[in-house]
């Protein structure tokens, strides 16, 4: 649904995923492929370094979820977008969080498929920290790619009985998709959903002081 303005209470977290080297930076495997970043790197810079910094700064919990698919897992030309090789000098590179983001004690958790809460076919610990950390609360959710990754991340939220917020100036795609209308008709798709809230940053007030005595991963 959308909300032109909400107030987010305690028991909340902001959830940030795949905003790694592969997809925002320059040199990463999205913008080798010459299908476009401007629309990644904008709600980066303009949406999620603000959003946590305004998250920090109210002492609510920023998760990190991190991609890291094995050499070949999708078809070219990214058969090395986030993959971690032995044999290349820069493969851990691309899976780094972009800018370096994350602080001492922000939970990060791997994932190797679309949605964020397996790794390599098990748990990776996301489910147990919601379940301590998020009762009754909302889980805003920023990141990339709109149609993919952020997709499948709050479908699996709605599934699990949490309460997405989606920051809409907070997620991108590819520029080809917000050409043909596929980045847009996403978040339309979010917005018809009764359980889902969608908001830009600018309308999300934060508590300061509410969020404290979570655990830190």
């Amino acid at each position: 649904m959308f909300s032109s303005n909400l107030r987010i209470k305690m028991n909340s977290a902001l959830l940030v995923i795949d905003a790694q080297n592969d997809i925002c930076h320059q040199a990463g495997e999205f913008a080798r492929s010459g299908k476009g970043i401007n629309g990644i790197k904008r709600a980066f810079e303009s949406g999620i370094l603000p959003m946590v910094e305004k998250a920090r700064g109210c002492e609510m919990p920023v998760i990190f979820i991190q991609a890291v698919y094995k050499p070949g897992q999708f078809e070219a030309p990214f058969e090395k977008l986030l993959a971690i090789n032995d044999g290349e000098d820069d493969s851990t590179w691309r899976i780094r969080v972009y800018q370096d983001l994350p602080r001492g004690g922000d939970p990060i958790f791997r994932k190797s498929q679309y949605e964020p809460f397996h790794f390599n076919g098990a748990d990776n610990g996301l489910a147990d920290w919601l379940a301590g950390n998020i009762v009754g609360g909302f889980v805003l959710v920023c990141g990339f790619t709109t149609d993919h990754c952020i997709k499948a991340g709050v479908d699996a939220l709605v599934e699990r009985m949490y309460i997405p917020v989606v920051l809409e100036d907070c997620i991108s795609t590819r520029d080809y998709k917000i050409d043909d209308g596929t980045h847009t008709r996403t978040i339309d798709l979010f917005k018809e959903h009764k359980g889902i809230y969608v908001v830009q940053t600018g309308c999300v007030d934060l508590i300061p002081g509410v969020y404290r005595g979570f655990m830190r991963g």
